[in-house]
């Protein structure tokens, strides 16, 4: 069962940055989830929420701030431990250095309709530029941009990520011709697992920080579980 760092390490390190991807790595772990988000001048920038508010000193939506000026801001603000500044990155940015890197689940935030060619056309650069064809994943809970992406760029792999009330996620999958299943492993159970192996999908579960967790949605034969705490899971589960 892979262990995918959510985020990098939300909990142990700044998330999604440049910092916290690297700490990622120094634990050897080269599976990501990460979220994007369109800066002013549309670029793919690295951050889960629709505004600075929560990770930085700052305040305002993510659209109204170029990536020139979210890299200046300090998305380590809550970390006061963490003695250097790390910016809100662009994705371009990450994979440059990432060369070990395995697997990687990016979340696309639900956008609005005029920003799907413009964040689709950008993906696909990069996931060509990266030759992350066959590593990379592009996720969203909005069943719209997925089927725009499936029909404009269907050579990229694409993966639902099932709200809590979504009625047949497995069948949503086969409609927009996804590979990846991403679930809040509180809604995952065997049956739903079998059902999307039979489908040929990638069962990847969120977020998952606790030894119990891991041990349930593993014993449902899940395929990765996202954490916030790789460092305790891994060593949770190594002495198992």
């Amino acid at each position: 069962m892979i262990i995918v760092g959510h985020r990098g390490a939300r909990h142990e390190a700044p998330e999604n940055t440049l910092a916290g991807f690297r700490y990622l790595r120094s634990l050897d772990i080269h599976h990501v989830e990460l979220d994007l988000q369109l800066s002013k001048d549309n670029q793919l920038v690295v951050i889960h929420d629709k505004t600075v508010d929560r990770t930085t000193a700052h305040s305002g939506y993510i659209a109204n701030f170029t990536a020139d000026d979210l890299a200046k801001m300090n998305a380590a603000y809550h970390f006061p431990e963490w003695d250097s500044h790390s910016g809100i990155p662009l994705l371009d940015e990450i994979l440059i250095e990432w060369c070990e890197l395995k697997t990687i689940q990016l979340e696309v935030k639900p956008p609005t309709r005029a920003q799907f060619p413009i964040l689709a056309q950008a993906l696909s650069n990069l996931i060509i530029k990266h030759a992350l064809e066959s590593t990379g994943v592009v996720t969203s809970k909005d069943v719209r941009f997925l089927a725009y992406m499936h029909e404009h760029f269907p050579a990229i792999k694409r993966g639902l990520v099932a709200k809590h009330f979504t009625r047949n996620p497995v069948g949503i999958c086969a409609q927009l011709h996804c590979q990846y299943l991403v679930l809040d492993w509180r809604r995952c159970n065997k049956r739903l697992v079998t059902k999307a192996h039979q489908q040929k999908l990638h069962v990847s579960v969120w977020t998952v920080n606790s030894l119990y967790a891991a041990l349930k949605v593993s014993s449902y034969n899940v395929d990765s579980i996202i954490t916030d705490v790789p460092t305790a899971l891994s060593a949770m589960i190594k002495e198992q």
